[in-house]
């Protein structure tokens, strides 16, 4: 367009120019004049047609008021004499038309009446205006533009002749005004007005014509044939023009420039000069293509680039193309095509084939002349050898792409940075943890790309670039930090940043290396709660209430040193029941709920923890007695209070609670457990759902703790090899010669714990303890498998019929161990024994009270062989009555009618009778405590078939029992 402009005289552009100024400004003063004479109209009608809705609204609320109907639909008719009125009407509360213009719509919703074709386009704004007008609770106005219409909405009110406050009203005044007849008649006024300016217009822009061309056009005209003149070699002419404007400065300008003209093309001529000696030694050749002719022209040093003699006078482009590498040639006819269709400037690298075959890499730019009509006429440019620049490009590229895929390959994320701190790379894993991209991270601060927050205090961490940059050494993050991805997802990380050096040694970056630590932080975290809390309750465990205690018990937290702390040992009683009859699921369920009453009953300050099974323990700090009582009394309401409900069974539970108040340096962890442990027993024997005050001179307290004592050596004297096997002979006691003695040993094994300095304990001061903590079951197990691996190398030794009898003792508890049983066959099956030389010795008190385990334990036993002996008989009160039903091959006297038997008239009757009902229920018997030799004959009077005792054989130790000759 520009160059259309420009190939016409100014003389004649002048006047057209000025003839099409006038005509837009005509116009523009023609479309504002218009516009606002449009505006003006519509503000006034939005004025108008808010006005008159009001009026309407407070009219039909009165006539709604007098429930006049008829009256409105005439006041709503009453608007069709209005040609603006496109619409009016009033809805009720349901949208439908209470009045309209056209009576016909009366009835009909609002809905039904927009869908119409005239009102269709008004059916969004209205609704608009109408929903408005509801919240607002007044007159709403709205123009629609598309349809040069003003539509406004009031509300109504139906409920009653008032308004009122309250909710919004429900019925609405509708009102539409069509505007474009009012816009006709603007615009007609406004053509009229442009009419009537045209003339003195058109005068006023043919007099700035003729002042133009006087000032402007004749001189133009005359300085442009003096430099027509100056172009065609005629460089003496001048322009004669004078004057001060800015024609006559340039005149005198052009003749300045004219005269300066001979000189330039002097000083032109000595820079071609040094222009080409430059180029000589730079290696950088000049080129110059006439595109008409074809010729092309070449500098010296453009000739050795191309590897061709100086005085070769047939270059062409072609020729020039010949020498481009064949797999570039059609990038180099595709530059050059751009440049002469598009103009865009002629860059290229391209390779170039010399005489010797070699390659060379050279960059080639150039621009194109044109002539008057834009047809390309000469391109130039220069050509420069970039060979080694293109290698150490291939090299430094090579590196970047191993770096860049070593970094997109290893699991840290790595962020670069400049000395200010701000980002210039991110690698994929950083791109993924950060969750900026690359592009858009680079140049932002790292404090926003990579936001990291302490995750206990949730408080900004320490920027460790920053530490980085001042200290010029690495470092790293401090613990417990996590990174904030940009979606709020958070990570723990562990990084660390290192300066980046150049060759001076000079910080010219920072590198910051991390790695996603969450699943190992989080596995530390959960391992680290297992660890000091119960996973059934979530409550500490015996391990971190342990921790607790022996911190308060050993150190005082206050500088004075004066504290008091109190300890509640819990123990839940008869839990075992809800155990044995609803399931563990239930007993777990209880264990949870009791938890939490407790746990309401304590301080914040206060620790609660399940020590194990159903007990639990509660470090009440800063408290003495009066309040450890109250907390105490608490916990027995509550756990009063509780009715645990399972299927169709309810359950009440109770606490045994022992106290112990406690100052700090004064107790051990172990002594306070202990006492704990005796207090709680103490509530058990009162009862139950008691509480116990430890108190260090309590006797039973004291006997309890003497039991605890043995009952830890027990459990170390098990797992020391400590405990010790001994044995009784078992006596017949029928006449020598009598074809009824048995043939091999018959002994009793007897157990003893030996001392840590070396003394041997008798049975009825450590087996009690071990009965009462459980222990008893580890006891008799050992006791059965040492017996059989002796028993085993005896008979393997002297033979199968060597020993004849071997008692071993069981306890009430074992008895009742599920266990027990495999436990037994295994061990009679791994030693490759015969069950018939063994009987195994159960309490009458043991046997009646779990009398169906014992049962079903001997009959299965008895098919094996094994034989069993009712122990204590005679000491039960219901010894006689089970007697029928137990199957028992043995009866052993009590010892303590055995004891004065040769004395006491009635032990002798005891022992008499015992013998004779054992005896008529095919059992026989065995007489304890036979002391002396009196007494070994009165056993024989009675006709009792064996005895034990110190009269006839003192235990001895197993071993030395089993080293002996056997008898023939």
């Amino acid at each position: 367009m520009r160059q259309g402009i420009y190939r016409f005289p100014i003389n004649t552009t002048l006047p057209v120019f000025l003839l099409v100024a006038a005509l837009i400004l005509g116009t523009v003063y023609t479309v504002t004049l218009i516009q606002n004479q449009q505006q003006t109209i519509l503000e006034n009608a939005e004025r108008e047609l808010g006005t008159e809705v009001s009026r309407l609204q407070r009219i039909v609320q009165h006539h709604l008021a007098d429930n006049g109907t008829t009256s409105l639909q005439e006041e709503i008719a009453a608007l069709n004499v209005d040609i603006r009125v496109r619409m009016a009407g009033v809805i009720d509360e349901h949208e439908r038309h209470v009045a309209a213009l056209d009576r016909a719509e009366r009835g009909r919703s609002l809905d039904s009446t927009l869908a119409g074709e005239p009102l269709v386009a008004l059916a969004g704004p209205l609704r608009d205006t109408l929903d408005d007008a509801r919240h607002r609770r007044a007159a709403q106005v709205r123009y629609v533009e598309t349809e040069n219409t003003l539509i406004a909405a009031a509300p109504l009110q139906f409920s009653g002749p008032a308004v009122e406050l309250g909710r919004s009203p429900a019925g609405a005044v509708i009102l539409a005004w069509d505007l474009s007849y009012p816009f006709r008649q603007a615009r007609a006024a406004a053509l009229n007005s442009a009419l009537a300016l045209a003339p003195l217009i058109a005068a006023a822009f043919a007099g700035l014509w003729w002042l133009l061309y006087r000032m402007l056009g004749q001189r133009l005209s005359r300085l442009t044939r003096t430099a027509e003149q100056i172009a065609g070699g005629e460089h003496h002419q001048r322009t004669g023009l004078t004057g001060r404007d800015e024609i006559g400065r340039l005149a005198r300008a052009f003749n300045r420039m004219a005269d300066s003209l001979v000189e330039e093309q002097e000083h032109l001529r000595d820079s071609e000069q040094r222009l080409s000696l430059a180029q000589e030694f730079s290696g950088i050749g000049t080129w110059e293509w006439h595109i008409d002719s074809g010729a092309v022209i070449w500098t010296r040093p453009t000739f050795r680039l191309f590897d061709l003699p100086e005085d070769d006078t047939e270059v062409t482009f072609e020729r020039y193309l010949e020498r481009v590498h064949p797999d570039d040639r059609p990038r180099v006819q595709a530059a050059v095509e751009q440049t002469l269709e598009y103009g865009t400037a002629y860059s290229i690298e391209h390779r170039v084939v010399t005489g010797n075959g070699d390659q060379r890499w050279l960059l080639g730019r150039g621009d194109v002349l044109r002539d008057d009509m834009g047809n390309p006429r000469r391109m130039y440019g220069i050509v420069q050898d970039i060979t080694s620049t293109k290698r150490a490009e291939e090299a430094l590229f090579r590196e970047k792409e191993y770096a860049q895929v070593t970094l997109a390959s290893i699991g840290d994320g790595v962020i670069t940075t400049d000395t200010r701190g701000r980002v210039t790379f991110l690698n994929p894993v950083a791109e993924y943890l950060t969750g900026w991209s690359t592009r858009d991270a680079t140049g932002e601060p790292l404090t926003r790309v990579f936001d990291i927050l302490n995750e206990i205090t949730r408080k900004p961490a320490i920027n460790p670039v920053e530490r980085c940059l001042q200290e010029g050494r690495i470092v790293g993050l401090a613990n417990h930090t996590v990174l904030l991805r940009t979606d709020g997802q958070e990570f723990a990380i562990e990084d660390s940043a290192a300066p980046i050096r150049d060759r001076d040694g000079q910080i010219v970056g920072v590198v910051l290396v991390f790695h996603d630590v969450t699943q190992a932080r989080e596995l530390a975290n959960q391992l680290s709660w297992q660890a000091t809390h119960d996973a059934l309750t979530g409550l500490p465990n015996r391990h971190a209430f342990e921790q607790r205690l022996e911190q308060l018990a050993r150190y005082p937290e206050s500088q004075k040193g004066h504290e008091q702390h109190t300890l509640l040992y819990i123990d839940l009683d008869q839990f075992k029941v809800v155990n044995d009859i609803a399931g563990h699921l239930a007993g777990d369920q209880m264990i949870r709920q009791v938890g939490e009453l407790m746990l309401d009953q304590i301080r914040e300050s206060d620790l609660l923890a399940r020590l194990g099974g159903d007990e639990f323990g509660i470090i009440l700090t800063y408290c003495d007695i009066a309040h450890a009582e109250r907390v105490a009394n608490a916990i027995h309401t509550v756990l009063d209070e509780l009715r645990f409900a399972w299927e169709d069974r309810v359950f009440r539970i109770s606490a045994s609670i022992g106290i112990i108040e406690f100052h700090p340096g004064r107790h051990s962890l172990d002594q306070l457990l202990a006492d704990a442990d005796i207090a709680v027993y103490a509530a058990k024997n009162a009862g139950r759902r008691r509480s116990h005050i430890f108190r260090p001179e309590d006797q039973e307290l004291q006997q309890h703790r003497r039991e605890m004592d043995w009952a830890t050596q027990i459990s170390d004297a098990v797992e020391q090899g400590r405990l010790v096997l001994f044995a009784q002979k078992i006596h017949p006691l029928a006449e020598p010669d009598s074809a009824e003695r048995p043939p091999g040993l018959a002994f009793e094994v007897l157990v003893r714990l030996r001392h840590e300095d070396g003394q041997l304990i008798p049975p009825g001061v450590f087996l009690p303890a071990a009965e009462r903590f459980d222990l008893i079951t580890i006891v008799d197990r050992w006791i059965i498998t040492r017996t059989f691996s002796m028993v085993a190398d005896y008979l393997r030794e002297h033979g199968p019929h060597t020993i004849s009898h071997c008692a071993v003792n069981l306890s009430g508890a074992t008895l009742s161990d599920e266990s027990l049983l495999p436990f037994i066959k295994n061990q009679l099956s791994l030693n490759q024994l015969p069950g018939e030389i063994f009987c195994f010795e159960v309490t009458e008190t043991a046997a009646i009270s779990n009398l169906q385990a014992a049962m079903r334990f001997i009959r299965d036993l008895r098919t094996m062989g094994c034989r069993f002996a009712l122990d204590d008989f005679g000491s039960g009160l219901s010894s006689f009555a089970y007697l029928k039903t137990l199957p028992v091959d043995y009866l052993k006297i009590d010892g303590s009618f055995v004891r004065n038997i040769s004395t006491d008239p009635v032990n002798h009757a005891l022992v008499s009778n015992i013998n004779d009902i054992g005896h008529l229920l095919e059992k026989q018997t065995i007489a304890e405590f036979a002391e002396d030799e009196l007494t070994i004959a009165r056993l024989r009077e009675l006709r009792v078939d064996f005895a034990q005792g110190y009269g006839l054989h003192r235990p001895q130790p197993l071993d030395e029992l089993l080293s002996q000759t056997p008898p023939p």
